[in-house]
């Protein structure tokens, strides 16, 4: 939220964060199997992003704050299934709405450890 306060106010329009910026990258995916990795893909499923939701709520509102809009990439907890998270991509406009969301289509081998397809 700091970034996108920051972003505003030196006057940018739009502001992009990378590919699972939150709640971070899944380093862990390619290590060896061990039960440090399975713990890691766990927190990385509790970490993750539900939409709609409260990290949704913060977002969104941040962005209507700064009065622009903003590109992030999430990690993004299934509803469905709440064990299995994608990379989305999140479009939030200005007025604080998420326009659009984009799921991933076919992750690598390495990635689906955790995440899903």
């Amino acid at each position: 939220m700091r970034l996108i306060a920051q972003a505003g106010r030196t006057g940018a329009r739009l502001a992009a964060f990378g590919e699972t910026w939150l709640p971070g990258y899944a380093f862990f995916e390619f290590s060896a199997s061990s039960r440090a990795r399975w713990h890691a893909a766990q927190f990385c499923i509790d970490q993750a992003v539900t939409n709609p939701g409260p990290e949704t709520d913060a977002l969104c509102a941040a962005v209507r704050a700064a009065d622009m809009d903003v590109v992030i990439g999430v990690v993004e907890r299934d509803g469905g299934t709440r064990g299995t998270v994608c990379c989305t991509i999140m479009a939030i406009g200005c007025e604080g709405r998420i326009m659009v969301t984009h799921r991933k289509l076919k992750p690598t081998i390495e990635e689906r450890i955790a995440r899903g397809e």
